[in-house]
């Protein structure tokens, strides 16, 4: 087990664990619930695991997943992504799963610009480590 990703909102613990998203929820301290949310990330490569949950600007959690874990993410809708290299999302109450762009090399790291953009921390084969990524984009 090597957690990658921690956010807390809507009443519980988002807790990403390859090949697990999963939402906790606890009492007193102790877990009373675990959904699996989506599963199928890969975890061939510790250094470039699913990582760096963060809420975006329109109340998406948003994740980041390296190039050399190919991953076969399949959503409680029953749709499988494959994909390597990607910024994905999950909608907290529908659990709708979603590629919004691919590409770089192993980002770590999201923040968002005033504009709701947003910056990707990676570190990329061709020297740049701050990304602007943009629905649909390919790096």
């Amino acid at each position: 087990n090597i957690p990658t990703g921690v956010a807390i909102g809507y009443g519980g613990v988002w807790v990403l664990n390859a090949p697990d998203l999963f939402f906790m929820r606890e009492k007193d301290g102790k877990e009373i619930s675990r959904e699996v949310v989506v599963t199928g990330f890969g975890r061939t490569d510790t250094h470039e695991l699913p990582n760096s949950l963060t809420w975006g600007p329109d109340g998406w959690l948003y994740g980041l997943n390296g190039v050399f874990n190919q991953s076969r993410v399949r959503s409680n809708h029953g749709r499988e992504y494959r994909f390597n290299c990607a910024l994905w999302r999950v909608h907290p109450r529908t659990r709708e799963f979603q590629i919004v762009c691919e590409g770089t090399s192993n980002p770590y790291g999201i923040a968002w610009d005033t504009g709701g953009g947003a910056i990707v921390e990676a570190c990329h084969w061709a020297n740049d480590h701050l990304f602007h990524f943009v629905e649909t984009g390919q790096y």
